[in-house]
């Protein structure tokens, strides 16, 4: 075995000759933060929904595991799936939605803080491409979305 010097597909880009820029969701982009504070109004079946926030169209970065979620008591058996509904890129191409990109299946029969970005099959990141805003939604399963419930937090993205 020998000592090895590699570079990371963003570093190899960047020192090619000629050089390929890097896009600033990669590179030099600004973290932005989108706050939401959600109560619901009425029960909701299972399956129901919650839009959190409108992430600015284009192409971004979501820093799913610096993102917060703070959850109030649904109940027993009820968890939330965090993701993302359907658009288009700005190819024109649809894009399905994504109902648990962001986190799968959080625990909130009890009251419950946590960093997106823990659950079955968690990502670190998800770069987005969308001609519109892009919605991130929560879904509460296993039971109803109760009256009064809460849901307050926050994504970070990357956008320039």
């Amino acid at each position: 075995m020998a000592v090895t010097t590699q570079k990371s597909a963003e570093v190899t880009n960047i020192t090619a000759s000629p050089p390929t820029m890097l896009d600033t969701t990669s590179l030099h982009g600004r973290l932005r933060v989108a706050y939401f504070k959600h109560t619901q109004d009425g029960a909701g079946d299972a399956n129901s929904t919650a839009d959190l926030v409108q992430l600015p169209a284009g192409k971004g970065r979501i820093l799913i595991r610096s993102s917060f979620l703070a959850s109030s008591a649904f109940g027993s058996g009820r968890t939330l799936d965090v993701g993302y509904t359907a658009h288009t890129d700005n190819n024109g191409d649809a894009v399905a939605a994504d109902v648990d990109a962001l986190e799968d299946a959080l625990n909130n029969s009890s009251a419950t803080n946590a960093f997106l970005g823990v659950g079955t099959g968690a990502a670190d990141t998800y770069l987005y491409d969308s001609n519109a805003p892009l919605t991130i939604q929560a879904i509460c399963l296993g039971d109803t979305f109760p009256t009064a419930a809460t849901l307050e937090g926050y994504i970070v993205y990357v956008l320039d």
